[in-house]
Formats: C-alpha cells, structure tokens, sequence
C-alpha cells in the first residue's frame, strides 16, 4: 500500500519487491514469537521429565527388591530400545515430548537397582567405587553424545536414534551373559 502511494509500483518486478518487504515485516515477528516460546518451553520440559523420574525411582526400588536389580536393569534397557526406536520413528513434537517424558520413567526405574548393583559389587570401598562409577558414566555419556551428535548432524535425528536403540540392544543381549561370567548378584 505504500509503495503504491508513493508511486513505486510501476512493473511486475516492483510489485514482487513490495510482497517480499511485506512478507519479511510480517514473518519475522511471528519466527521470533515463535522460538521464544520454543526456547522457554525447553527448561520447562526437562523439569518434567526429572519429575517423572524423581517419582518413579521408588517404583524402580520396589521392582529391583521384588525380581532383583540385574533383571530390573535388563527390563529398563530393553524399554530404552524400545523408546529410541519410537524416538526415530515420531513424528511430530507431541509425540516426541511423551516419548522424552516415558524416557523419565525409564530412567526412574533403573536408578535404584544401577546404585543397588553398584553397591552389591563394591565390598568394603563403597564410597570409591561410586565415584569411580560416576566419573565413568559421566566420561561415556559426555562421549556417546558427542559420537550421536555427530550421527545427527551428518544423517538425522532418526538415524542418531536408532544408533543408539542398536547399541542398547546390545546391552540387552550381553547383559545375561555378562551377569553370568562376573558372578552379578540376581537379588
């Protein structure tokens, strides 16, 4: 509208030139509404998902103090393949925010018989042990992430999610075996 009243729209070209000026004044309010509230809504998500975990840890307890924390470990990789898998396969940000949050609970069920299988194997160097264990879980996290970003930035989120749905699988096949061979106590 200004650029007609000004005269400036004389060809087919002003008037392209005068519909990108207008698009860009309206869009770009809209982009940064839009990932402010994405930006916010991230604290928001990972405060939920440590809820879930902090209110299922003690179902995870009372699972490992019925069956035994190695098969309640065993239970809780199997459901992280299951989650990666459903994490590769979402489509859409509902979807993937409820699988983030089942992740919660998975998390929550396998915290206590972890530290439960940790203690069982440390003897009389308790305090050792977990802070071995803690360094170490830190080091390979910080590492898988670094491998999975890679895989993410390379060839997609679903590809990094089923990379590590496959290397959980893993787990879930050698754990039995593993168990066995070291003598890890079922209860």
């Amino acid at each position: 509208k200004r650029r007609k009243d000004a005269g400036m729209i004389n060809n087919l070209d002003d008037i392209v030139a005068a519909h990108m000026e207008g698009t860009v004044q309206r869009v770009r309010p809209k982009l940064m509404t839009v990932s402010t509230m994405l930006i916010g809504l991230v604290p928001l998500l990972w405060a939920a998902v440590h809820v879930v975990r902090s209110s299922t840890s003690f179902v995870g307890g009372a699972l490992a103090d019925r069956i035994g924390p190695s098969p309640t470990m065993w239970i809780g990789w199997l459901s992280y393949v299951a989650l990666a898998t459903g994490m590769a396969l979402a489509h859409g940000p509902l979807a993937a925010w409820l699988l983030f949050l089942a992740l919660g609970v998975v998390s929550g069920l396998t915290e206590s018989p972890e530290l439960a299988l940790v203690s069982a194997s440390a003897g009389p160097r308790r305090g050792s042990l977990f802070g071995a264990f803690h360094a170490l879980t830190g080091v390979a996290a910080l590492g898988g992430g670094l491998v999975l970003g890679v895989i993410f930035q390379q060839s997609g989120g679903a590809t990094a999610f089923y990379v590590s749905a496959a290397g959980s699988l893993g787990l879930v096949i050698l754990w039995p075996f593993w168990t066995r061979l070291h003598r890890v106590p079922p209860r």
